[in-house]
């Protein structure tokens, strides 16, 4: 992953998109790794991470067709 901490490492704020989130909350297997990267690089006092409530809409949408309504309420 060092190729992403480099590039992270030059930015102070991160605008995140839904995917990194939906990676991280449903473990995926492929990008997990890549994921946790992120969200480390975001947890530091310095660095400031942004989304929009579209982000939210987008990670709710499949979960909610599933009727898995546990999913919604933890997103």
């Amino acid at each position: 992953m060092g190729q992403l901490d480099e590039v992270l490492a030059r930015h102070g704020i991160v605008a995140v998109d839904t995917a990194p989130f939906i990676y991280l909350w449903e473990q995926h297997p492929r990008y997990l790794p890549l994921a946790e990267v992120l969200f480390r690089h975001l947890k530091q006092p310095q660095v400031q991470g942004i989304t929009s409530i579209i982000t939210l809409i987008e990670a709710c949408i499949h979960p909610q067709r599933q009727g898995r309504i546990d999913l919604v309420q933890a997103y």
